[in-house]
């Protein structure tokens, strides 16, 4: 793995990391943010905030963009709180570790980004420094530029006769509308298509029972022939998750579309720690995806044969190192 420290958007110190077909750079003097993410000499997949590049030490909150660790459920001015300071980093074992100050509520966050054969492995780690138990779930947030389509994989079709529960619900915020036009509905996915003329925002979620889990623990989104696509194990025990029991969840404006994975909530009491993994890949020559039988036949299998546990029934047998 190549690692050096670069300038890049405004900001004199920031972190590139490379393997001979993809990088990515993490900023070193605010965030931290991954706010480049692409093939060597090729396009960047990530949405910058042009006005927010090259700033410090603001006392109100700035996204900047890329890829950021928030904590669940969403709140002001808890989830709001300014991260504009520098960023500590270090390496141990081609492990690379970026902790920015805990913010005022003893809340301490950390990403961890190592490379491992085709994928890009992220941990997003929150501890509690506080002296208070505090109940919040790690969220993970991939802002990408304009003009693509994201996928959001639902759960397999069963009869009736086979399942008279509910499988799978879809969560809607209130600026959501069903018959948006940026919104496909198929069997089998969900595509939502970003829009630079789009009126207003819109963002789904979606709660797959512990039975079906297997099948929602990846998102995916193509642009300009590029695929980004990032996968997690979600917790399988039946537990609770934010916002009405979202696992995974889709935002979209006029100006770029985030995909959002989520860790289960969970009550961290003083010096206790969680971590929400999510593993990341690049591929070429994707055409864009207009209906189910386009994603079964050009996509998964590309998916599949990367990212391990999409699409099957985890074993638990899975562990990543």
């Amino acid at each position: 793995m190549i690692f050096e420290t670069v300038s890049y958007g405004g900001w004199e110190t920031c972190y590139r990391l490379a393997n001979d077909k993809v990088e990515l750079i993490v900023t070193g003097e605010v965030g931290p943010r991954i706010l480049h993410f692409g093939f060597i000499g090729g396009k960047n997949i990530m949405n910058q905030v042009q006005e927010d590049l090259g700033r410090t030490g603001d006392e109100e909150y700035r996204f900047y963009g890329g890829h950021r660790l928030w904590h669940a459920p969403e709140a002001r001015p808890r989830t709001y709180l300014p991260d504009n300071a520098p960023v500590e980093h270090f390496e141990l074992d081609d492990v690379h570790y970026f902790i920015p100050p805990a913010e005022s509520t003893g809340i301490q966050k950390q990403l961890c980004v190592r490379f491992r054969d085709d994928t890009v492995i992220i941990d997003h780690t929150i501890s509690n420094n506080g002296l208070w138990p505090v109940r919040l779930a790690p969220w993970s947030i991939t802002v990408l530029r304009s003009g693509g389509i994201a996928i959001l994989p639902l759960p397999p079709h069963v009869s009736h006769e086979q399942n008279l529960l509910p499988t799978h619900s879809l969560t809607l915020w209130g600026y959501t509308s069903l018959n948006d036009d940026r919104l496909y509905y198929g069997n089998k996915f969900i595509l939502i298509r970003q829009d630079t003329e789009a009126a207003g925002p819109l963002k789904v979620g979606l709660q797959v029972v512990p039975d079906y889990l297997w099948s929602v623990g990846w998102l995916a989104y193509v642009n300009d022939g590029v695929m980004f696509v990032k996968s997690f194990q979600p917790n399988e025990d039946g537990a609770e998750y934010p916002d009405l029991g979202s696992q995974v969840e889709v935002f979209t404006n006029e100006k770029m579309i985030e995909l959002e994975s989520l860790g289960p909530l969970k009550t961290l009491n003083p010096e206790e720690t969680v971590t929400h993994r999510e593993y990341w890949s690049l591929h070429k020559d994707v055409p864009m995806p207009q209906e189910d039988m386009d994603i079964g036949q050009n996509i998964l299998p590309m998916i599949r044969e990367i990212h391990p546990t999409v699409g099957r029934r985890s074993t638990g047998t899975f562990r990543a190192v």
